[in-house]
């Protein structure tokens, strides 16, 4: 199975500017001058047993102004933490390139409108589109503040993928959350 996990990251101005009239909301994103989480999720990574897998890292800023800052700084954590996996790093310009391919394929001028790195449903719809783009059998969404615990973390997310569940195919799950009697296994009727 050819899985890809996908982190969007997000960054603000400065922390001494914040946030300007016209910039993105997010609801957590790393100031420009700070070092932020995406280095201690990406480290967090270097557990995973499963090592047939690529990476891909969607910069979403909260104003195009920083883009050249933020992928710089992207760019050196990824360097820094020096993941042994193929890693892309996403920006607006690599977007543009793939509207470009699939202008050329006919996709409609309003689905190429959804492709976008800003605001979060749109960052989330990318999350899904790049790795169907790049022949994902599994997208693995994880965010830039996640820390991966368990080695065998790609075989437990897939496992299901495919398989079929009251007689429809499981294309897809949601992260695991325990229920009031600390499992995760939920009582509910078919």
């Amino acid at each position: 199975m050819k899985n890809i996990i996908v982190i969007p990251t997000y960054w603000s101005r400065p922390s001494h500017t914040g946030w300007k009239e016209g910039n993105m909301v997010y609801d957590h994103p790393t100031p420009i001058d700070e070092d932020g989480t995406l280095e201690r999720t990406l480290n967090s990574m270097k557990i995973l047993k499963d090592e047939d897998y690529k990476l891909v890292l969607l910069l979403s800023p909260t104003a195009e102004e920083i883009l050249d800052q933020a992928f710089k700084k992207v760019r050196s954590i990824v360097k820094k933490v020096s993941l042994d996996v193929q890693t892309y790093i996403v920006t607006f310009d690599e977007l543009n390139k793939i509207k470009d391919l699939a202008q050329e394929y006919t996709l409609s001028k309003q689905s190429m409108s959804l492709m976008s790195l800003s605001g979060y449903a749109n960052v989330r719809n990318m999350c899904l589109y790049i790795p169907f783009v790049l022949g994902a059998d599994a997208a693995i969404l994880i965010d830039d503040d996640e820390i991966f615990e368990k080695e065998d973390f790609i075989s437990v997310a897939t496992e299901f993928i495919g398989g079929r569940l009251y007689g429809k195919t499981i294309d897809g799950l949601a992260g695991y959350y325990l229920n009031k009697d600390h499992n995760y296994y939920d009582n509910v009727d078919r």
